[in-house]
């Protein structure tokens, strides 16, 4: 039985599904398009729509598998059109067929661009992010002969006049137009930035992100002997004049003794909040930053503020489920996301593993046991390395893949938030990998982040960006990212995790240390470059190419 026997009922033919099939690979394609264009601009829906219910990468991707099926049975469907003479030379070649040629070619260079484009994504890493970026230009290339093919092609394969008002003519003419008017207002958008020293991601995320002014210290708390609370409120006591997502920060320009300095700070409280927020900032013994807000700040005093920024950010809506594994002061952003969901009644699974030092360094210690009593779905495992109670009967020393999976045993289906020093993040990260967890399911914030070798993270270091022309003070284990977004230091990012390439980079001068595993090749490295939302400083001074 032919393909055409079983369509006779439905009053179709062979030449009827291969016109949908390629109007249908059109659709797609033309979408695909559209949200890798959101995908440039560092627009990501999880975090900047109301809903947060669209993973714009993961459709993105799959639109591109649809794509590909779809251009590929569009002309293989073409053996089965009865009388037509279509043959696999004809259709790997066209050119060499007797029945419109140049029309078929055009759709044949649409497949073989597609096809590269898509095999090469496979290849990101080893190519090197703007090698392949170049590439992804072809999508270009394909949408313009998939334009003249479609156009051009009669859709019943016969010599009749082409009509062009066709409905499968207008839909195809529609998304390109839709795609054209979208890059030309991209391109428009990136070139105005561009002119104004601005680029296109940070752009984007200025426009949500870019309140700035003045916030009263309205109450200090001490949560252990080095680690205290510090409430900000309006001056005049009123709502806060913007809303921030649980797992964001803010940044402080603080006038210390030894000169005006920036840090950034993430919010530990609800965003269900509307008057106060609070940061949680541990006393360093070389921090700037920190002893002035802990022995100078007083209540009472203003403070400059700007944000809220960052997009290591959970509000519940973006999976079934979480799990939290903490080290330190990197517990405020878990504390933030957890105060919003018990807030909102939000019944979902919710795991925290804390790994401190001891039992006395727990922040928000009673807190989070009684949240534990009230909220059956929140699971805590305190994991102290150092045991100083004798009565403790919980684990204890450093997180290990078996402490993991009996702590969540369905670890490889749940979405992880991973928030800690550098080392802690080195060791967690490789098991979650063992434990089966995508890695698309797993989001990191190095908040207090230490070099693998050489002095804390605490240390006050010099970054010089040669082309902004403007020198900073930062802490030794600050990301370059989060120091330059706090001084207003434009720099491209998507991933923060040293996977997509974005926010490539040249070392011009000093030394950083990062992880051995990016999206850099041994090429690059050895041409001095780096990622900045993985690389820490190592030396006293560090000079960049941005």
């Amino acid at each position: 039985m032919t393909l055409t026997t079983l369509l006779a009922p439905y009053g179709l033919t062979a030449i009827d599904i291969i016109s949908y099939v390629g109007l249908a690979a059109c659709g797609t394609m033309g979408l695909g398009i559209l949200l890798g264009l959101l995908l440039s601009i560092k627009y990501n829906p999880e975090v900047s729509w109301p809903r947060r219910k669209l993973p714009i990468f993961r459709v993105h991707n799959t639109l591109s598998y649809v794509t590909v099926l779809l251009i590929i049975a569009h002309p293989l469907l073409l053996l089965t059109a009865e009388g037509k003479g279509f043959g696999l030379t004809e259709i790997l070649l066209p050119f060499l067929g007797s029945y419109q040629p140049f029309e078929n070619t055009l759709g044949a260079i649409a497949l073989y661009a597609t096809l590269v484009v898509f095999v090469t994504s496979y290849f990101r890493k080893s190519l090197s992010f703007r090698r392949w970026k170049t590439i992804h230009y072809a999508n270009y290339l394909t949408a313009i002969t998939f334009l003249f093919h479609s156009m051009l092609t009669n859709p019943t394969l016969s010599d009749k006049p082409i009509d062009f008002t066709d409905g499968g003519k207008v839909f195809v003419l529609a998304c390109v137009v839709v795609v054209t008017l979208a890059i030309i207002a991209r391109a428009y958008f990136a070139g105005r930035m561009a002119r104004q020293g601005v680029m296109t991601g940070q752009a984007v995320q200025a426009l949500a992100e870019g309140w700035e002014g003045r916030l009263r210290v309205a109450r200090k708390f001490v949560e252990t002997g080095m680690v205290q609370t510090f409430r900000l409120m309006t001056e005049d006591g009123g709502p806060l004049p913007f809303r921030w997502k649980a797992g964001q920060y803010v940044t402080l320009a603080l006038q210390t003794p030894n000169g005006p300095i920036r840090r950034a700070y993430t919010i530990a409280s609800s965003p269900n909040q509307s008057r106060f927020l609070e940061i949680t900032v541990k006393r360093e013994a070389t921090g700037g930053g920190s002893q002035y807000l802990h022995d100078e700040v007083q209540v009472g005093q203003v403070l400059s503020v700007k944000g809220p920024q960052g997009d290591f950010t959970f509000m519940g809506d973006e999976a079934d489920g979480i799990v939290m594994i903490a080290g330190g002061v990197g517990i405020t952003p878990m504390m933030s996301t957890l105060r919003h969901l018990t807030d909102s009644a939000w019944h979902h699974p919710v795991t925290l593993i804390y790994g401190i030092q001891t039992l006395a360094d727990v922040i928000f210690r009673d807190e989070l046991a009684a949240i534990a009593r009230r909220h059956p779905n929140f699971r805590l495992h305190l994991l102290p390395t150092v045991i100083e109670d004798p009565d403790w009967t919980g684990p204890r020393g450093y997180l290990t893949p078996g402490m993991i999976l009996a702590m969540v045993p369905d670890i490889a289906h749940s979405r992880v938030h991973l928030c800690g020093p550098a080392p802690m993040m080195s060791a967690v990260l490789p098991m979650l990998d063992d434990l089966g967890v995508r890695k698309d399911a797993i989001f990191t914030e190095a908040f207090i982040s230490l070099p693998d070798q050489g002095p804390g993270a605490d240390e006050d270091v010099t970054m010089t960006f040669a082309r902004c022309g403007k020198t900073v003070m930062a802490r030794r284990g600050e990301g370059i990212i989060r120091v330059a977004e706090a001084n207003g230091i434009a720099m491209d990012y998507s991933c923060r995790n040293g996977e997509c390439g974005s926010c490539r980079c040249k070392l011009l001068a000093g030394e950083v240390a990062m992880p051995d595993k990016t999206a850099l090749t041994a090429k690059e490295r050895k041409a001095g470059f780096i990622l900045a939302c993985v690389a820490r400083p190592v030396s006293d001074a560090i000079m960049l190419d941005l």
